[in-house]
């Protein structure tokens, strides 16, 4: 089945996912379906992501149900910070299922979503950092997520 994702560049063009990534991923977010209508992709000029890269920001950030991504990173050996976002690994197929999972988290609750990236932010400021993962309650809940989708796919190849 990860043959039926093809080029993992061509549909990011198209702002959407392809109908192969989001086969891979359909399971995982049973009775959720509106989170695949909800998301948008942009991905960064050439320009933009380089001063991104420099400002030290992450290769995709998560705005509600955007995803804003650096060009490369949707590619088979795109990276971020060491992760690869690969679609021919577990380990890429449940980092994109995280990031997907913040798009249902911000669906299920935008005021409570927007309240923990504030909180999140200024808890991560005080102790001397951009953005500790430890302060932000979605997303230890997209980690524990991730590591369930990483385990189910593992185990089926």
């Amino acid at each position: 089945w990860y043959n039926a994702l093809a080029s993992p560049t061509y549909w990011v063009w198209l702002n959407t996912l392809a109908p192969g990534a989001i086969a891979v991923l359909a399971p995982f977010f049973a009775g959720q379906e509106d989170v695949f209508a909800a998301l948008q992709i942009t991905v960064l000029s050439d320009g933009a992501a380089k001063v991104s890269e420099k400002a030290g920001l992450p290769a995709i950030v998560v705005l509600g149900t955007r995803w804003v991504v650096i060009p490369g990173v949707l590619d088979a050996d795109g990276r971020m910070r060491g992760r690869t976002f690969s679609w021919t690994q577990p380990k890429g197929i449940a980092l994109w299922a995280h990031e997907l999972f913040h798009v249902q988290q911000y669906l299920g609750d935008r005021a409570g979503f927007v309240w923990d990236v504030v909180k999140g932010a200024c808890l991560s400021i005080l102790d001397g950092e951009i953005y500790a993962h430890d302060y932000f309650p979605y997303e230890r809940e997209a980690i524990a997520f991730e590591r369930a989708v990483r385990t189910t796919v593992e185990a089926q190849h």
